[in-house]
């Protein structure tokens, strides 16, 4: 190797990180368990910056075989959640290498947000293939004018889809809520703002401020296969009755948005992105019928995507309600 690729290949490796910055701000009015959650963050994606990715990826795998082990509840919310979408029973073997394989993407995925913020938007997209659709479909949406809101669903890096949307130029933001303790949460939420993600919580201030970004002709980007707050619309998912989210369908139907399906899947290092055909919702005076047609459309979706790699659907939260007890005598 000459200098001159030396000095080539250094540069590439010590390319500006997009960490934030932490920031000590009386406004922020940030508390104790923020700055050890940022500061752990930051601390480990510079360690898994200089280690080789190999091992990082080998060590996450066995950190994911350790969780499964271990976490007796997640891993009874995902043997039931992959025995509807397997038609199985929850303890065959089937499903439990499933769920395994999803606790190891679990903790693959978490090797790829610590790498994120070191990665130049070329490199992110470098490491993206679309598989299906083409990056049009979401510039002719935008195009529009009305905003676009991206339906995804926890399947694969998905946390890689907002990324490389951004990386494509495109404003977008998510909506966010705690569905872990607060440490992991706050961990998670530093270093997803790498890539300029705009990250909105879950409340009703927070869904005012996404339906205004919308309006201004942004991406909204929406998880919508779990009903977190169980105040969704009951429908059939997988042939089974549950309850799941209609905000994509309610925002979109209010604000003209253009909804496009948008769903990733690991393969190693790299991630095949599937755009799937968008769609709007009609706005007619018979409310619930529009939310009801176009959330036939959501759950159709979001079906077709899982059932591509069930084994990377990392949802850790039960889906399906428990059976009722029958009551005998």
């Amino acid at each position: 190797m000459t200098e001159a690729d030396e000095t080539a290949s250094m540069r590439k490796r010590i390319e500006r990180s997009h960490l934030p910055r932490i920031e000590f701000r009386k406004s922020q009015r940030r508390d104790a368990v923020f700055y050890l959650a940022a500061f752990s963050a930051a601390a480990l994606s510079w360690v898994v910056r200089f280690v080789p990715d190999a091992f990082v990826d080998l060590l996450a795998r066995r950190i994911g075989d350790l969780s499964y082990l271990l976490s007796k509840s997640w891993r009874a919310s995902v043997d039931s959640n992959i025995a509807h979408v397997l038609d199985e029973a929850p303890g065959s073997a089937r499903v439990r290498r499933t769920t395994r394989s999803i606790f190891q993407t679990n903790a693959l995925n978490v090797a790829t947000i610590l790498r994120g913020p070191h990665q130049s938007p070329q490199q992110l997209l470098q490491g993206i293939q679309v598989a299906r659709g083409d990056w049009r479909i979401v510039e002719e949406a935008m195009a529009k004018g009305a905003g676009v809101i991206v339906l995804t669903a926890h399947l694969g890096s998905f946390d890689t889809m907002g990324s490389a949307i951004s990386a494509r130029g495109f404003p977008i933001a998510a909506i966010t809520t705690k569905t872990t303790n607060r440490f992991t949460f706050e961990f998670i939420s530093f270093l997803r703002a790498a890539h300029k993600l705009k990250l909105v919580e879950a409340s009703s201030a927070g869904v005012r401020e996404a339906i205004e970004w919308v309006r201004a002709g942004n991406v909204l980007c929406l998880l919508s296969d779990r009903d977190f707050f169980l105040n969704g619309e009951q429908v059939d998912f997988f042939g089974e009755p549950t309850t799941l989210p209609i905000g994509a369908v309610r925002i979109a139907r209010d604000t003209g948005a253009t909804i496009v399906p948008m769903f990733t899947i690991r393969h190693g290092r790299k991630h095949a992105l599937m755009i799937e055909q968008p769609f709007v919702v009609e706005r007619t005076t018979d409310r619930a019928d529009d939310v009801r047609i176009g959330m036939q459309r959501v759950i159709a979706a979001l079906q077709g995507a899982i059932e591509i790699a069930p084994e990377q659907w990392v949802m850790f939260q039960q889906v399906w309600p428990e059976a009722e007890p029958t009551t005998i005598g």
